[in-house]
């Protein structure tokens, strides 16, 4: 049985834009409603509910392997 990776916050905000840069402040690393996020060097704010949509997105990828 191999173990499962555990989509966190970062991925789903990479996943979304490679490019972001960001600073990440989470209780557990997948705590989304719990998260603050500031957005560096112009990067364009993502919302919460995107992240949380593209994190259960790769989650579900990840939990069928």
């Amino acid at each position: 049985m191999s173990v499962k990776k555990i989509i966190h916050i970062d991925d789903g905000i990479l996943s979304l834009n490679s490019s972001a840069v960001f600073n990440l402040k989470a209780p557990h690393g997948a705590d989304i409603d719990n998260a603050d996020i500031d957005w560096l060097e112009g990067t364009t704010p993502i919302s919460k509910e995107d992240i949380k949509t593209e994190m259960d997105r790769l989650q579900a990828i990840e939990d069928a392997k």
